[in-house]
């Protein structure tokens, strides 16, 4: 596996475990590989930090690192892990502005919505899509490196769709 993939489940992992759906999931993941550009920026390399994020005092940062552009700080972290959890918590103190976001426009929306960038809108939204291919492989891997898991649960589904049909039939 790739450096590069290798962050990819990391981020991905992280946002499953802090309860965010596998699509929000692999939303974070092509902001972070675009926000890092794809994980070669200074700011990643330096800090750990695959958003871009600004120092503002985060519980999660270990201070501020580089300087931005535009005169402030950008957040430091002790792990690619710290700066996904810190993203996936943002998303969840807003978590029912994301509970309808099916698309990476949608997504993107959102985030500007919320002061997250200040770029324009379909230049955000560009730059993520040239990463949905890495997050929809991301996507099988998860299917292929359980394919036990993927099959019980579709048996497990039918089996209670079929119960379900029969006690409704056998009502009628």
């Amino acid at each position: 596996m790739s450096q590069t993939a290798n962050y990819d489940q990391i981020i991905y992992n992280v946002a499953i475990e802090e309860g965010l759906s596998s699509k929000l999931a692999g939303f974070m993941v092509q902001q972070a590989k675009f926000e890092s550009n794809d994980y070669q920026s200074d700011v990643f390399k330096d800090c750990n930090n695959s958003y871009g994020y600004k120092y503002v005092g985060q519980s999660l940062s270990n201070g501020p690192c580089n300087g931005s552009p535009e005169g402030d700080a950008y957040a430091g972290y002790n792990s690619v892990k710290d700066s996904a959890r810190e993203i996936a918590r943002w998303i969840k103190r807003r978590e029912d502005q994301f509970k309808d976001v099916n698309t990476s426009d949608e997504y993107s929306a959102v985030l500007k919505k919320n002061g997250y960038f200040g770029d324009n809108l379909a230049n955000y939204q560009k730059g993520l899509k040239r990463y949905s291919d890495a997050v929809k492989n991301l996507m099988n891997q998860a299917i292929t490196k359980h394919p036990t898991e993927t099959i019980l649960t579709g048996i497990t589904f039918f089996g209670l769709l079929g119960y379900y049909i029969y006690r409704v039939v056998k009502k009628k």
